[in-house]
């Protein structure tokens, strides 16, 4: 699903302007970033967690040059499914009722 089929089905969904959908995911996406910016967990329930994960440094080969780049440790964002999406995914529920 795209960015504006995301909007259309918000805005019919909630019965509020394109405008408004929009504005709410936009809301939605800068607190989920300025949260795991902080080092902090997201959590929504029956839904699923956004958390950080560090992945230790280490060395890789460059596959067109042969040649070893050392890679640093870096923190990367997760999202991790909850029980209940999951069991959605296998067909267990039917609706995403939260």
């Amino acid at each position: 699903m795209r960015q504006q089929e995301l909007i259309n089905l918000l805005s019919q969904r909630a019965n509020i302007s394109r405008k408004e959908a929009w504005d709410i995911i936009r809301a939605f996406t800068d607190a989920v970033t300025e949260t795991l910016v902080q080092g902090q967990k997201v959590t929504i329930p029956n839904f699923g967690a956004f958390t950080l994960s560090r992945l230790k440094a280490k060395t890789a080969i460059n596959p067109s040059t042969g040649q070893h780049i050392q890679i640093p440790e870096m923190t990367i964002p997760r999202f991790r499914a909850s029980t209940k999406l999951k069991r959605m995914m296998k067909g267990g529920d039917q609706q995403p009722g939260v």
